[in-house]
């Protein structure tokens, strides 16, 4: 065997090898991309849940406004 196939040999190894490392990052990086994605779709961004809970709060007072004006409408019933 002489030097030139040995680095040939050596050469076409790390080839190969270097070849299946970027195949596994390539993998790796479509992986962490869907999972991005997942995230982005199923999970909510913080402003938005801060907006949703003020609507809420506000549902919960009119509620609550309502809530108070049958009572009072109640008491004023059992008082006569």
């Amino acid at each position: 065997m002489t030097l030139d196939l040995v680095l040939q040999v050596a050469f076409g190894l790390l080839a190969f090898l270097g070849g299946l490392w970027v195949r596994q990052l390539q993998q790796e990086l479509a992986d962490l991309k869907r999972q991005s994605l997942a995230i982005q779709r199923d999970y909510q961004r913080r402003d938005d849940a801060a907006k949703s809970s003020d609507q809420m709060i506000d549902m919960l007072r009119e509620v609550k406004t309502h809530i108070q004006r049958i009572e009072d409408k109640l008491d004023r019933k059992a008082d006569k």
